[in-house]
């Protein structure tokens, strides 16, 4: 014996949920830029802060370039500035870009899912 039932269901507000949830991953990446561009800037101003300084000419050319979607470079634009930070056979080196990426590296996807965590509970509430 086949028994079939029929039934609907009239959902109310669903437009609202789908709305948010379509805008959601924009969002979600925008949000993500918008802390990578926060960490480059950040790890600037720390090479800022612990580059050697004779003239200061180096630390006036530390800047970010963003390069494309999501992808910023940090940059020391003088024709020296490897020398200083990987040392050369006749000067020790004196790192300043690799000491700031590692220092804000380690809070940098603990931010991330911290936003992301916080956006997403706000979609919910």
């Amino acid at each position: 014996m086949v028994i079939e039932r029929a039934f609907s269901v009239k959902t109310v507000g669903l437009g609202l949920v789908k709305d948010m949830l379509d805008d959601l991953p924009k969002k979600l990446m925008d949000a993500f830029t918008e802390e990578t561009r926060e960490i480059a800037l950040n790890v600037v101003r720390e090479a800022k802060r612990i580059v050697p300084v004779d003239t200061g000419y180096l630390r006036s050319q530390i800047f970010v370039r963003e390069e494309s979607f999501n992808k910023f470079e940090i940059v020391a634009d003088t024709h020296y500035a490897g020398f200083v930070e990987y040392g050369t056979w006749k000067m020790i080196a004196r790192p300043y870009i690799r000491p700031a990426l590692y220092r804000y590296s380690v809070s940098y996807g603990r931010k991330i899912l911290d936003r992301f965590q916080r956006m997403i509970k706000g979609y919910y509430r």
